[in-house]
């Protein structure tokens, strides 16, 4: 009998497009998260306020599905939104 078709998950796209693209906002705070910037210093960097900033970082968690700042900026590399 042939082999049993993969399963998607066990071959996952690195081209896979992220669930909602990031806006420019976005990925240039996921930028600064990821050169180790504290949501206060990021607030002063782009003259936000910090509320703003966890707005920010809240969407971001969302749109890749992670829960914070270590896999939020691991996604974002891993996805090609970011680099360091």
């Amino acid at each position: 009998s042939p082999p049993p078709a993969p399963t998607p998950a066990a071959n996952p796209s690195p081209e896979e497009p992220p669930l909602k693209p990031l806006s420019d906002r976005e990925r240039e705070i996921l930028q600064l998260i990821a050169k180790g910037v504290s949501n206060s210093e990021a607030a002063r960097l782009l003259t936000l306020s910090k509320a703003t900033i966890r707005t920010h970082l809240e969407h971001i968690y969302r749109k890749l599905e992670v829960t914070n700042r270590v896999e939020a900026v691991t996604e974002g590399i891993r996805k090609g939104l970011i680099s360091v």
